[in-house]
């Protein structure tokens, strides 16, 4: 009987265990965007990274992480992490790939970037963002 009651707690607690790392991982992400906000990317990385090491595919964070390796001025990480989000077409994450195609640059790979440049030129065009203010210079 005991047996029982004690395969019945653990059923039941299982979906909460899983619910409790998803609320984490979202609690410290949000931590890892303050501490962006306001400028500590260094401090926001460790975050970022806790959230990618429970979840490698995470996308925000991927990009976050970029955004923070370009901020420091350390474009070959930055690169690393925009191609990540890049090559999966996310729409939620658009200058993914202009940031790539910069990081190329920065890293001396011209050829790479003006191709890069242009598919992001064709992304926008192809979601209807190429008019978009936010893309002019």
């Amino acid at each position: 009987m005991r047996f029982k009651i004690l395969f019945m707690c653990l059923v039941w607690s299982i979906p909460f265990l899983t619910i409790g790392q998803d609320l984490s991982k979202s609690l410290v992400y949000r931590e890892g965007d303050k501490l962006f906000e306001s400028g500590q990317y260094v401090k926001a990385m460790r975050f970022y990274k806790d959230v990618l090491d429970q979840e490698p595919g995470h996308l925000g964070a991927l990009f976050q992480m970029g955004e923070c390796y370009r901020l420091t001025f350390d474009y070959e990480s930055a690169l690393y992490y925009y191609e990540k989000v890049s090559k999966e077409d996310d729409s939620r994450f658009p200058l993914a790939k202009f940031y790539y195609a910069e990081m190329l640059k920065h890293e001396g790979e011209f050829n790479w970037a003006v191709q890069a440049f242009e598919e992001f030129m064709d992304h926008l065009k192809a979601i209807g963002m190429h008019e978009d203010e936010r893309y002019r210079r």
